[in-house]
């Protein structure tokens, strides 16, 4: 009769075998082998608290472990981890009575994570995958915490030794553009970097730009530094700072413009900062979530390390690699796609965006070809704010798995930074008749509405995101950036934080309250949460300028120049870095040096009128007042309509000199 149970549950018979397990169950209720049967047809029912009550008293491993997963899905974070600990009333908590293994262990994470005993819970991972090197729960929540190790498998499948990491050799250069086939299709043939993606390290990171900084002697303002000849890069909100437009923050961003989260402050829709240009008459960019600066690089070059085996790749073979026909290949394969798969995740959430493309780019062509990996690949893309490949990739993923919503709340938030207004209201349209209980549709609806400056509306649709689930952490960021858009900066902290309760590595909400204290003029509050958020991402050009602005504020000179060092290392063609330099040299009366500065600026984005400005400004304090007359010149030239301050300038040019408003 228990088996006749089993069959029905695997055949969604639910009904039935409630019946059979309560029948079952009544004949002999002191059975802890009846009561696993009804427990499990209830927890499949989703019937959480009937499961619980059912299984208090009954202390088997298997029953302990459904009464932990229940009071997980309750929030009985306490209960649920003495479930697991305790092998009957009274006894002492001891790992060694976790049931079940791995998958105990697993469980045992989760509760720990959720209580926010982030240490506890990567111990308790750890030991999941060293029991069961291909539990990819435990692999996913492991480098999801942070973790700098993360067990792998042997090509049998049993625990083997981690890499420490790649070694400088073997980390991959800078990836390809996107393309919809992998490389070792492709032959692996080196390929240089998209245009676009080499102009995306030239954009601006306008937030500076736009904050009233009171009366400080010399202002950080940012122009808009567009790179010679060229278009700016489409991505104008580009970030680097977790998940989409809340996961990520941009540079370039207007704390008091709308992004698609809604603002400036760190109205940023990615996964990590960024900064980016916008385009003639547009606002500037804004803060975006996480995303990272990419500049152009070497073509690819892998070392075999992490990869997987020649024998099946494409390039090898000359085409798509044969399926395996016994048990044991197919169980090499899906090991070595497991481990090589993890590894680019254990990137991806080290804000590590190149290494992750390049390890997804070299898997089989039928494992690439798949919405999973292309969500992955185009999470990668949006995180270094380049748009335009992450939309593609994202748009594969949809056409290999249409009926996936993981991945569309990072598609819509593409189109809202493309501006692409009539496909990102297509795809709300078509999502939201589809399937409305998922956070990713109403994410994508909210962004939609956003798109079209009708931030109150796009406000209800994110809400109704976090109805839908508590535990969706982009959508309290996109909340944030709403509020902020609409100067409600009290509510967007709290939605903020919200999202850092959910999850405490989420960058992009550290850099968005410190947004927000920037704009408020609370320095010392700003640096701190610019800190905190360049903890959980170091690897983000624009948090290291925006921690130097803060800086700057606080009258830590050399600390600023010292993060404009870190951020002109991580991203060396961004003049955004040297024009941030200048203007703090210039505070310290370090004129030659500044003007060097802006020598370069003017090199990149020769059209840019505030640049010329600050040159002549520099050229009169050092007394070359031809030259400073020269670079007025210019600056009136090219900025004819807001030509007020320059034609001070010009008029006090022959007089002695004194402080003068940032242009």
């Amino acid at each position: 009769m228990v088996e006749l149970v089993a069959r029905y549950l695997e055949t969604y018979q639910y009904e039935s075998a409630l019946a059979l397990a309560r029948t079952l169950y009544a004949e002999d209720e002191k059975s802890e082998e009846r009561l696993h049967v009804l427990a499990n047809v209830l927890i499949r029912r989703h019937e959480w608290k009937a499961a619980r009550e059912a299984l208090k008293g009954f202390w088997s491993p298997q029953n302990r472990y459904l009464r932990a997963l229940c009071c997980l899905h309750l929030n009985l974070l306490s209960e649920g981890e003495e479930a697991l600990l305790t092998t009957s009333p009274g006894s002492k908590p001891s790992v060694d009575a976790v049931p079940l293994e791995a998958c105990g262990f697993n469980l045992l994470g989760r509760i720990c994570q959720r209580a926010n005993k982030h240490a506890a819970a990567v111990q308790h991972f750890t030991t999941s995958l060293t029991l069961d090197p291909l539990l990819w729960a435990s692999t996913k929540a492991l480098c999801e915490l942070g973790s700098a190790t993360v067990p792998v498998a042997d090509d049998e499948g049993a625990p083997a030794d981690p890499p420490s990491d790649y070694s400088s050799a073997d980390r991959p250069a800078p990836p390809r553009p996107y393309v919809a086939t992998p490389l070792s299709q492709q032959g692996g043939s080196p390929i240089g970097l998209d245009e676009s993606l080499a102009s995306a390290s030239l954009s601006t990171v306008g937030v500076a730009g736009q904050l009233d900084f009171g009366s400080s002697s010399v202002s950080l303002a940012s122009p808009n530094l567009t790179p010679i000849g060229g278009e700016p890069h489409p991505s104008s909100h580009g970030s680097e700072a977790s998940d989409a437009r809340g996961g990520s923050v941009v540079a370039g961003q207007d704390l008091a413009s709308p992004s698609p989260g809604g603002a400036g402050a760190g109205g940023g829709r990615q996964l990590l900062f960024h900064s980016t240009v916008s385009k003639e008459g547009e606002k500037p960019a804004k803060l975006l979530k996480g995303e990272a600066s990419l500049a152009a690089g070497s073509p690819l070059s892998f070392s075999s390390s992490g990869r997987a085996p020649a024998k099946w790749s494409a390039a090898a073979s000359g085409g798509v690699p044969p399926v395996p026909r016994t048990a044991a290949a197919l169980k090499q394969r899906a090991v070595s796609v497991l481990r090589n798969v993890g590894a680019a995740y254990h990137y991806l959430c080290q804000h590590k965006c190149r290494e992750a493309l390049g390890i997804l780019q070299e898997l089989p062509v039928r494992h690439y070809n798949t919405g999973w990996i292309q969500h992955l690949v185009g999470r990668a893309y949006f995180e270094m704010a380049d748009y335009r490949n992450a939309k593609q990739a994202l748009q594969h993923m949809q056409r290999l798995d249409p009926h996936r919503m993981h991945g569309l709340e990072l598609l819509s938030t593409a189109l809202w930074h493309l501006k692409e207004e009539v496909e990102l209201c297509y795809l709300a349209q078509r999502v939201s008749e589809f399937d409305k209980y998922s956070p990713e549709v109403w994410c994508v609806v909210g962004n939609c509405f956003s798109l079209q400056k009708e931030h109150e509306t796009a406000l209800k649709f994110f809400q109704r995101a976090i109805q839908v689930d508590p535990e969706f952490t982009y959508a309290y960021t996109l909340c944030g950036h709403e509020f902020v858009a609409n100067e409600d900066l009290e509510k967007a902290i709290c939605m903020f934080r919200n999202a850092i309760q959910c999850d405490s590595r989420h960058y992009n909400a550290w850099f968005g309250i410190g947004s927000i204290y920037t704009k408020q003029e609370k320095f010392a509050l700003a640096e701190y949460h610019f800190r905190r958020a360049l903890q959980i991402n170091p690897q983000s050009s624009v948090l290291y300028c925006h921690l130097s602005l803060a800086l700057y504020e606080n009258k830590k000179f050399d600390e600023a120049l010292g993060m404009l060092k870190l951020a002109a290392h991580l991203e060396p063609r961004n003049p955004q870095v040297w024009f941030q330099r200048a203007t703090i040299l210039m505070s310290m009366d370090k004129n030659d040096e500044a003007l060097q500065e802006l020598l370069d600026v003017q090199a990149h984005s020769p059209k840019e009128a505030q640049v010329y400005f600050w040159m002549g400004k520099v050229c009169k304090k050092l007394g070359r007042i031809d030259e400073a007359l020269r670079y007025f010149t210019f600056a009136l030239d090219l900025d004819p309509k807001d030509n007020t301050q320059i034609k001070n300038a010009l008029e006090r040019l022959e007089q002695a000199d004194v402080e003068e408003e940032s242009f």
